[in-house]
């Protein structure tokens, strides 16, 4: 018999939870000024722990403070996207070749299961769908490294990543394509068996992300609609 009670969230770390996922899910836009008081109302609690989650959310790199302006979402310059995507592509790179050595057949499996949903969010022009399933396919790859240390290094600084994707991939569908054909190209590797190959098509389609958010960048500064702000207001 299980008698154990899962004790309750507090408030702050409910807080926490769901301005992070606004943020990753597009609801709250790069770069948008945050009130303590509208998110408080929005919460329905007081300001004290939305305070306390902002300052938790700024040590994910989700949330930046700027002096004497307030919090903001927070908004990379293109260098720190590199950075990001560069120790992404590490962990990823170590997480899959650990996974095929260990858990081959299942890596194959959830891969497969994600790919799946990710083409049938495509199919519907599903776009948050789509990049949350994209989510769920690497996060598969670091869960098959049987290596906790990794998962939680991972969990530290995913979370810009996820956002910025997520934004992009809401404005710019024309990613899809692209994208499906590198994770059916990863699939493929891990079937085979061929670590190389699958490790070399992971960084290639893990580097994409700074190309695309230049893209964005370039767009909005040459006037272009984009459907994302990427500068403070």
């Amino acid at each position: 018999m299980e008698w154990k009670i899962d004790p309750p969230k507090s408030l702050t770390e409910v807080a926490v939870q769901r301005i992070r996922e606004a943020i990753i899910d597009g609801r709250l836009i790069l770069g948008e000024k945050l009130s303590e008081q509208k998110l408080a109302d929005l919460l329905v609690i007081s300001r004290s722990p939305v305070r306390d989650a902002l300052a938790i959310l700024q040590s994910e790199g989700l949330v930046h403070v700027i002096p004497k302006r307030g919090s903001f979402v927070f908004l990379p310059q293109v260098n720190e996207v590199i950075d990001l995507c560069e120790c992404r592509g590490i962990m990823e790179s170590a997480a899959i070749k650990l996974g095929m050595i260990k858990n081959q057949t299942r890596l194959i499996q959830d891969l497969k299961n994600h790919i799946e949903k990710m083409q049938l969010a495509g199919q519907n022009g599903d776009a948050l769908g789509y990049a949350r399933e994209d989510a769920a396919f690497h996060k598969t790859i670091i869960l098959s490294s049987g290596n906790r240390n990794l998962e939680i290094a991972y969990q530290r600084i995913i979370g810009p990543v996820l956002a910025l994707r997520n934004h992009l991939f809401i404005v710019m569908n024309e990613v899809f394509n692209h994208s499906m054909y590198q994770h059916i190209e990863i699939l493929q590797a891990c079937e085979t068996g061929d670590q190389e190959r699958a490790i070399d098509v992971l960084v290639k389609h893990i580097d994409q992300l700074p190309l695309v958010f230049e893209k964005a960048r370039q767009s909005e500064v040459k006037g272009l609609k984009s459907g994302i702000r990427l500068t403070h207001p």
